[in-house]
């Protein structure tokens, strides 16, 4: 049986406090352990102190609205375990394992661990009920729902390797590390052909969009033109074999499509010859089928690549979470972090803590402040269509911004 059915086939916390005694291993006790990574000299001679990424997020179901806040646990996960715990003790007897791991953790209104499970697909690293039992006796700021309501959520706890690259007389690193790799991952260079979606992604536009010249300009952007009716969504780009047109969204028909792509090539015309660099450089056009003839819709030039606040919503902000007591004099020894999103028009659709000032009461007025003052330039897609999932973190700490 998972430890999640031992705990639900027994009542309240008890069986957490008897898996405890049973392992005689003092949650007080792991905690105040500071055990350093084994150190390791891999076969082509490099050096790394072996850790165990520790990390942790409060989680909800994505097709549920939004809660005001997440679980967040009191304590940093990287400080619940020691050298002597069931994680620490399986890391040092074999540095190279893959950790790799998640657990699920189910908290209750009242801040409670009632549930720990492996998640679908984990690695079995060490024994569940015995690492279940290690950090039961943790304590978290429960969910809010979006009225402020204590309710029952999830905290997704995770493991993984970490290898710190070090040189032999350096101090050891600690064993248990919430520190990522900060090496960027390598990424395919975007490509013409390789674009498959209608708009292209943000990626794609940065990397190879730029404004070409045009024998006959589109429409910049869709300003108040409908956005209905049969249209082509396609690229138009350079390559060493010309300009040539590629169907992201077809109209339905492809006689119109191809009308589409002729008419972007033959009456359009783009031309990059005055733009630096020897890129596939692209131009996403909408091309409207009207009865009266072709409407091609362009990119704005002033599209908003990243939600940002409006001028002025910050300062209001911080003008009315000091009112509400939120901030202090020094805004910047606050940890609150906001996660706020936007409605096409700028309004504030939500507000979510994503770091909790630590009280209940502060985080929902927080969020009250918020909606009262935050008015939001949007994320839009190149057309200047504003994305229905622009958001933005605020951050009580203004270099962190």
């Amino acid at each position: 049986m998972s430890m999640e059915g031992k705990f639900r086939s027994m009542a309240g916390v008890g069986v957490w406090g008897a898996a405890l005694m049973a392992l005689a291993v003092p949650v007080g006790a792991v905690q105040a352990q500071e055990p350093l990574a084994p150190r390791i000299t891999r076969s082509n001679g490099t050096v790394v102190d072996e850790a165990i990424l520790v990390t942790g997020y409060g989680f909800w179901p994505r097709d549920e609205a939004a809660p005001l806040r997440t679980a967040q646990p009191l304590a940093d996960p990287v400080t619940w375990f020691g050298a002597n715990s069931v994680l620490g003790q399986a890391h040092l007897a074999d540095p190279l394992a893959s950790r790799y791991a998640t657990i699920t953790l189910d908290i209750t209104p009242e801040g409670a661990i009632a549930g720990c499970r492996y998640a679908p697909k984990s690695r079995v690293i060490v024994d569940e009920a015995q690492l279940c039992a290690e950090i039961a006796g943790q304590r978290f700021l429960p969910k809010l729902a979006d009225d402020g309501t204590r309710v029952a959520g999830t905290f997704t706890l995770s493991f993984d390797n970490r290898s710190f690259r070090t040189e032999q007389d350096a101090p050891p690193r600690p064993l248990f590390t919430s520190e990522r790799d900060r090496t960027p991952l390598p990424m395919l260079t975007p490509s013409a052909r390789r674009i498959d979606r209608f708009p292209p992604h943000d990626f794609d536009i940065d990397f190879l969009y730029r404004a070409p010249r045009w024998k006959t300009a589109p429409q910049p952007g869709w300003g108040a033109t409908p956005q209905e009716g049969p249209m082509t969504g396609l690229i138009l780009f350079r390559s060493p074999y010309g300009l040539e047109c590629k169907v992201l969204a077809s109209s339905g028909d492809k006689a119109r499509d191809a009308a589409a792509c002729a008419y972007g090539r033959g009456t359009l015309a783009p031309d990059w010859s005055a733009v630096e660099g020897e890129k596939e450089w692209i131009v996403p056009l909408a091309i409207l089928h009207r009865p009266e003839g072709l409407l091609a819709i362009g990119p704005d030039p002033d599209f908003v690549r990243e939600t940002r606040l409006a001028e002025g919503a910050e300062d209001a902000l911080v003008a009315a979470l000091t009112r509400a007591g939120v901030l202090g004099k020094d805004r910047a020894k606050s940890p609150l972090v906001l996660d706020l999103a936007s409605n096409p028009d700028g309004s504030l659709r939500h507000c979510r803590v994503v770091t909790t000032t630590g009280k209940d009461q502060t985080d929902i007025a927080a969020c009250k402040a918020a909606r009262e003052t935050v008015r939001l330039m949007p994320r839009e897609d190149v057309f200047g269509t504003p994305s229905p999932l622009a958001s933005t973190f605020w951050r009580a700490k203004p270099e962190a911004q």
